[in-house]
């Protein structure tokens, strides 16, 4: 459909989508599919969305040279339209990390405040923001807010720790960074995840605990007093004792009541992506995306079907479900998201991008960040080396790390459904250098004589998983050893009686992968 009624542009700006593809000119059958159109371009140029969000996934950030040819070329398509367009992505650090080298990789938020030097958090943010805003990008999706809670599938590392003094003081110099760095920063979820085991990309989850969710928005209340971000994200979170009925994304108590009257919050809000099973489960495409702007939402992010949303909310203003002065507040509290900090010179822009005090800022972060516990010595022994560990884990990273260190590396990789599982069979072994491998129906007896022979057995764990099934798992591997080392990549040091040597370093980053791998080989 061709918008060319004003209320209709009204609701469309009020969306920011994901286009998919690397550069605006490029066909893909993904925005075909979405939109009915080919390039991202035409997505633009036919539904004019206030902004876009960036993802590996589709395709927009192969490379930060392409990621800002691409920004330039959809905002120079905007600016024929007569409106600057929002560019928003996802830029954590650690583990949710979307751009690709030679940006710079920051470790996890849980890194970042274990070393706890102010300067340090404070740099590292800024020059995040100084790179975003290099490549064209406008919001940072940054920083969690959530207070770390054990078994909450989505946070860990993620999450700065689990009180509300560091969690409000790290992220207080997170938006602080970033806006200083050029780029608007929307602080998440709130009011929290808390004490939940359920994903919110795969179904709605739930939050029971009072005192959890004070704590929760305790920390949001003291962060707005101290450092108020652009925005703030709610969750796709039931929090019954705040709204029983309704999620927070549709919750009139919660983002008015509560984030506006009682907070004080005079910013944007912005949903998590409405694409998301925890918020689409059960509602029409349209009616999510009205809902959300009829509770107080002001953005709506990545709506699954932009056409039918602005119908949907284009028709709620005719008949008198939504008022024009709603679209007019929401397009008021947003308009500061769409920023004009960018850098537009190209030789500026190789200056900001990776720049060699950001890379040696991370490794600094990095290094700071890892701990070690037990027998030090196993870390300077030579000889034949085994990484075992999740697939997807960060073993694979650590192997090639040692490999480029001139370590003759053994990789054992688990197929994530095992890891966690009370199951022994399904694992995966890759004897020759370079191999890689997942379940391939290798006995677990099998891999303990393989191991034979290395002098040294490095496990990688992801503590998020059910840490029960995966010691059952790994038996086989540690059983009667004496020099097993335990890398624990999760935001909490585990215990782990059978390790002689513990390395915890939060976050499967490449700065702390390679600050792992110095310590391995007797370079840390």
């Amino acid at each position: 459909m061709d918008i060319t009624d004003d209320l209709e542009f009204q609701a469309a700006q009020l969306c920011w989508v994901t286009v998919h593809g690397s550069d605006a000119e490029m066909p893909h059958e993904r925005n075909r599919r979405d939109f009915g159109v080919s390039t991202p371009a035409e997505v633009i140029r036919r539904f004019r969305p206030g902004g876009v969000v960036l993802f590996s996934w589709a395709d927009n950030t192969q490379h930060p040279e392409q990621v800002a040819r691409l920004t330039a070329q959809l905002r120079a398509v905007a600016a024929e339209l007569g409106y600057p367009l929002g560019v928003a992505i996802d830029e954590e650090g650690g583990r949710v990390s979307r751009l690709a080298p030679p940006a710079t990789a920051f470790p996890s938020a849980r890194a970042v405040a274990v070393v706890g030097d102010d300067a340090l958090s404070l740099g590292r943010w800024r020059a995040t923001g100084r790179e975003l805003a290099a490549l064209g990008v406008t919001v940072d999706l940054a920083p969690v807010v959530d207070l770390a809670h054990p078994g909450n599938p989505v946070l860990g590392d993620r999450s700065f720790g689990g009180d509300v003094e560091t969690v409000v003081h790290q992220a207080a110099l997170a938006v602080r960074g970033l806006s200083e760095g050029g780029v608007a920063a929307v602080a998440k979820h709130f009011p929290g995840h808390g004490a939940t085991g359920v994903d919110s990309h795969l179904d709605l989850p739930v939050v029971g605990l009072d005192e959890d969710v004070t704590a929760h928005v305790e920390a949001f209340r003291r962060l707005l007093a101290v450092q108020p971000p652009a925005g703030i994200m709610p969750g796709h979170l039931l929090v019954r004792p705040l709204d029983a009925d309704h999620p927070a994304t549709l919750s009139s108590r919660i983002l008015g009541s509560l984030l506006r009257d009682e907070l004080g919050f005079k910013g944007a809000t912005v949903t998590d992506s409405l694409a998301m099973a925890g918020i689409r489960k059960g509602r029409e495409e349209g009616q999510v995306a009205l809902a959300a702007l009829q509770a107080g939402v002001d953005v709506l992010l990545t709506p699954p079907d932009l056409p039918r949303a602005v119908a949907a909310i284009a028709g709620a203003v005719r008949d008198g479900r939504l008022s024009e002065e709603r679209l007019a507040e929401a397009a008021e509290r947003a308009w500061p998201l769409r920023g004009h900090g960018w850098v537009e010179d190209d030789r500026a822009r190789g200056v900001v991008v990776g720049a060699p005090e950001h890379r040696a800022l991370a490794q600094r972060l990095a290094r700071c960040s890892i701990s070690v516990h037990g027998r030090r010595d196993l870390l300077s022994a030579t000889g034949a080396v085994v990484v075992a560990g999740a697939s997807g884990s960060g073993a694979g990273d650590l192997a090639a790390a040692l490999r480029s260190r001139g370590r003759a590396v053994t990789l054992v990789e688990f197929a994530w459904h095992d890891v966690g599982a009370a199951r022994l069979a399904a694992a995966g072994l890759a004897s020759d250098d370079e191999a890689t491998s997942t379940a391939v129906g290798v006995p677990a007896e099998a891999l303990s004589g393989a191991l034979g022979d290395c002098r040294l057995v490095l496990v990688r764990r992801v503590p998020e998983l059910d840490a029960g099934g995966q010691e059952r798992l790994l038996a086989p591997f540690v059983a009667g050893r004496d020099d097993v080392v335990l890398i624990d990549t999760g935001g909490d040091r585990a215990e782990a009686d059978w390790a002689a040597c513990r390395i915890h370093g939060p976050g499967t980053d490449p700065a702390t992968i390679d600050a792992v791998a110095e310590l391995l080989t007797g370079e840390g």
